[in-house]
């Protein structure tokens, strides 16, 4: 059996046409504004990265510059350090210099001190000679010049005490300080005159 087309037919395939091609419109739509959108974010996204690799370029290169300072004051400390170094290293050498220096002047200062004490010890007995008249005859150390009723009297020669005396004559010190109660018996002076109790 043969259909024969009509209009109503034509009317009927029409609007099926037509809403798939609205249909691909609006998707076209869709996709082209999807597309807009992701091409957006892709290229803020890239402008983003762009700055971040600039930032991290320009951060390379400070970070590189300090490292360069850094190097340039190590190196200087480090010449500081060799400096300070020769000058405790000379120190060093001044300190023991000056320790033997020390050493030696006392050392002479020990010799001049003893020669000091042996030209006074001779003064002394120079004077003692010389206070001396030239008709007296010197006394003996063993024997008193005078003797009383007390004891002895002795003078002073160099090198006396009155514990040597109380040893020489055999008699107590107690006893050579009793008999002369106004000597001091750390003061004595040649030619000083003493008394030495009998025993």
């Amino acid at each position: 059996m043969d259909y024969e087309s009509t209009d109503d037919d034509d009317n009927v395939v029409q609007p099926a046409s037509n809403i798939i091609s609205i249909a691909v419109a609006v998707l076209g739509i869709v996709l082209g504004a999807a597309g807009l959108y992701f091409g957006f974010n892709a290229n803020k996204r890239l402008n983003s990265i762009d700055t971040s690799i600039q930032d991290s370029a320009t951060g390379k290169a400070e970070v590189k510059e300090s490292i360069g300072v850094l190097n340039a004051r190590i190196v200087e400390q480090e010449n500081q350090m060799q400096e300070q170094a020769k000058v405790i290293s000379r120190l060093r050498v001044y300190v023991s210099q000056s320790e033997q220096a020390i050493k030696k002047l006392t050392s002479e200062l020990n010799i001049n001190r003893k020669q000091i004490r042996a030209n006074a010890v001779q003064v002394k007995s120079a004077t003692t000679s010389l206070s001396r008249p030239i008709n007296e005859v010197p006394e003996s150390s063993e024997k008193p010049a005078v003797q009383n009723d007390v004891g002895q009297i002795y003078v002073i020669e160099s090198g006396d005490t009155l514990g040597r005396l109380a040893n020489r004559f055999g008699i107590s010190l107690q006893s050579i300080i009793d008999a002369n109660p106004n000597v001091n018996p750390r003061r004595l002076s040649i030619g000083q005159k003493i008394t030495i109790p009998s025993r």
